[in-house]
């Protein structure tokens, strides 16, 4: 039988939970922070003025709450809110890791 069938215990639920929790505010920081990064890369070179970490947040947020995410595959699969956290601090990294390669040959 396969890991993603097994059927979680208490326990482990809890400290998927907690494990969620606890990454949830530096989740929001960092897209907030690859927010301010990228924009400041490619938006202020533009003319636009530049955007600090607050103002980064909140376009970060206003974009995550318009932008429709399919984490059906990951319900399906019976992934808990912290592998979507994790899914989320992971696509930020690569986005800001593209960037900055790309931000080097302006």
């Amino acid at each position: 039988m396969s890991d993603i069938n097994k059927k979680k215990t208490k326990e482990e639920e809890i400290i998927e939970s907690l494990g969620a929790l606890i990454l949830f505010i530096p989740s929001i920081l960092f897209s907030g922070w690859v927010v301010m990064l990228l924009w400041g890369w490619f938006i202020v070179p533009l003319g636009m003025p530049e955007v600090g970490l607050a103002l980064a947040l909140g376009i970060s947020v206003f974009v995550s709450a318009i932008t429709p995410v399919n984490y059906h595959l990951m319900e399906k699969e019976g992934r808990s809110s912290f592998y979507k956290i994790v899914f989320n601090l992971i696509m930020n990294a690569v986005l800001l890791g593209f960037g900055f390669i790309v931000h080097l040959f302006m």
